[in-house]
């Protein structure tokens, strides 16, 4: 009876996080207390074993945090999703994916492989994948982070390091000097529009 009570929940994790191509950020992100990604630029993508919070459940408890480097201002939101809700690779369950974008302003955007997607690519039927537009990414959550104030330690840590690029040659900085040119590139034909109100922006 003991065993039939833990949860069924998968054991691998692909994480994404990135920011909208309008908010070059320093990023920030952990899950139920290990640390994903401190300080990259550009966005990064993690596959490993899931971390779970309890041995019996399967929340997945993510701690984020950016320092938007345009706006100059930080955000962090605390946030739980189910591996439940998440689509895996294949048929047997054991490999989940998530995806965690930023921005504009204090926009979250949590979302999931379509399922059907990700079972063909776990059982590698790629020729069988629907198009693009027949199957998006599932949306999971639509959230709104609250800013930190300007002399939190997040924002003047992140600050600092981002003002070490103009010294120092670094793959971020390279990375922000990519993100500033698409940002560029991507205002041309469109404008920000933050989802979330009383944003600064």
């Amino acid at each position: 009876m003991i065993w039939g009570l833990w949860p069924s929940r998968p054991t691998g994790l692909s994480t994404d996080i990135n920011s909208h191509i309008s908010t070059p950020a320093s990023l920030y992100l952990s899950l139920n207390g290990r640390t994903i990604v401190d300080g990259t630029i550009g966005g990064r993508g993690e596959t490993g074993g899931a971390t779970y919070g309890s041995r019996w459940g399967d929340a997945l408890n993510w701690d984020l945090a950016w320092y938007d480097i345009l706006a100059d201002r930080s955000y962090r939101l605390k946030f739980t999703i189910s591996a439940s809700e998440l689509a895996t690779f294949g048929e047997d369950g054991s490999h989940a994916t998530i995806r965690i974008s930023v921005g504009p302003g204090a926009d979250v955007i949590a979302t999931t492989t379509d399922h059907e997607v990700a079972r063909l690519i776990g059982l590698r039927q790629t020729d069988n994948l629907p198009t693009l537009e027949e199957a998006p990414n599932i949306v999971l959550r639509e959230l709104c982070a609250e800013p930190l104030p300007d002399d939190d330690p997040f924002t003047q840590g992140k600050r600092k390091y981002v003002e070490s690029f103009a010294h120092v040659s670094s793959s971020d900085g390279y990375h922000l000097e990519r993100r500033l040119a698409a940002r560029e590139k991507y205002l041309q034909n469109n404008k920000i529009t933050p989802r979330c109100p009383s944003t600064g922006e």
